[in-house]
């Protein structure tokens, strides 16, 4: 019945405007709370556009926060990194990677815990965790670990105070922090100060997903950043031949301001090759080095 109803209004049209319309059916074995089976419908649409997505067991989402709270309480966490070289092909930094363990050791994804982290407020004690975790633990000759954590933890007071003394602590390590936001911070005075203020403890700033977010272009634009990294659509080999000018054109823009561009994803050969040649500064994928699990 559901396919029926989605296929007849595939073609919805209202006062000749086009209504894109899709659905999805969940059941009370997920939960008998109505919110979480709302959320988990919306999940189930987004999964379903992506063809490539893959199917991971589901988690009871009452079981799912205790999982995620707990984790981040008792630290239970995979940190694995994967090298990142230069056009020279010199290995400059290291890029790490976060999974939580579960207590029933069920590895948790971050498609999966960020959602959770998200909604129950739990960002600044998870980036807090990770970056005190990786100062700790990660020993690579590169020394400079790159790190993603949400913008809204880089403009909260607490989660500055305490990186700020750990990077005292840890003072013969170098964190460079990736950013990616989907809404625009409008107080751009208030985030260069800030951004300032990190980078007198040597920290790195990137600004992430260039060319697919509105918002990675006017920081790039405005922020005082170190690096900006391009959206993993074009690192896809026909996306990468197909939007070359696009690519360019961010290059020489990125350059001009002394900040330095970075793509990740690299799977072959080819794109390698192209990406050297486009004069991209940092270059990260399978076809360079393998991700290592540094904490397990």
């Amino acid at each position: 019945m559901l396919e029926l109803i989605c296929l007849k209004s595939n073609d919805l049209n209202v006062d000749d405007i086009e209504i894109k319309i899709s659905g999805a059916m969940t059941d009370t074995s997920y939960s008998k709370d109505l919110n979480y089976l709302i959320e988990n419908l919306f999940d189930l649409q987004n999964k379903n556009k992506n063809m490539k997505y893959k199917e991971e067991e589901s988690i009871n989402p009452n079981e799912l926060e205790l999982l995620v709270i707990d984790a981040i309480e008792n630290k239970n966490l995979l940190i694995m990194s994967q090298a990142v070289y230069n056009n020279k092909n010199d290995a400059v930094f290291r890029e790490c990677y976060i999974k939580l363990k579960g207590q029933n050791k069920k590895i948790i994804h971050p498609k999966t815990y960020l959602k959770v982290i998200n909604k129950l407020g739990l960002g600044v004690s998870f980036d807090l965790m990770v970056l005190e975790e990786i100062l700790k633990n990660c020993q690579y000759r590169e020394n400079i670990y790159a790190i993603n954590v949400l913008p809204t933890s880089l403009r909260n007071d607490k989660f500055l105070s305490k990186t700020k003394e750990l990077l005292k602590e840890y003072s013969d390590k170098k964190i460079m922090f990736v950013l990616s936001e989907m809404q625009y911070y409008s107080y751009i005075s208030r985030y260069n100060s800030i951004i300032k203020s990190l980078k007198a403890f040597g920290v790195l700033i990137a600004i992430d997903r260039l060319g697919s977010l509105h918002t990675s272009f006017l920081y790039l634009r405005e922020l005082n950043i170190d690096v900006v990294r391009f959206d993993t659509y074009y690192s896809n080999k026909e996306k990468l031949f197909h939007n070359r000018n696009i690519i360019d054109g961010f290059t020489v823009m990125a350059h001009e301001k002394g900040v330095k561009t970075w793509i990740k994803n690299i799977e072959d050969k080819e794109v390698y090759t192209v990406a050297k040649e486009m004069k991209i500064d940092y270059l990260e994928g399978k076809y360079l080095s393998e991700i290592e699990t540094v904490v397990n």
